[in-house]
């Protein structure tokens, strides 16, 4: 507990307004929009399947070759390279019906709500 008082009683270590970088630092608006992005894409990942998920994050997430993603997985290459090119579809098709506006449903004939 003293150590604590003592170390705000020390002279605080001011940094003065001109040594603050003006550029490179990401705006509020920047921020929000990649936590949205990657919200989007978590979401996207959820509707495809477990296999497709494991190709696409050591393939384009953690930069993997093909021969390497096989090697990990301990599968064939060309399954590899097969499940990525069914992949891929299938994440943008999960992107784009999470962007789709949810539209109302058609009332059936004789509803009377």
């Amino acid at each position: 507990m003293h150590a604590c008082y003592a170390e705000a009683k020390r002279r605080p270590q001011w940094v003065r307004y001109t040594e603050i970088p003006v550029g490179g630092a990401p705006v509020a608006g920047e921020a929000y929009s990649a936590v949205v992005e990657r919200d989007r894409l978590g979401r996207a990942f959820e509707h495809i399947s477990v296999d497709h998920r494991a190709v696409i994050v050591l393939r384009y997430l953690l930069d993997m070759p093909p021969e390497q993603i096989a090697e990990t997985l301990g599968i064939p290459r060309r399954t590899v390279c097969s499940r990525l090119k069914r992949a891929m579809p299938a994440l943008r098709a999960a992107l784009e019906a999470d962007t789709r506006p949810l539209t109302e449903r058609p009332k059936p004939k004789g509803a009377t709500r």
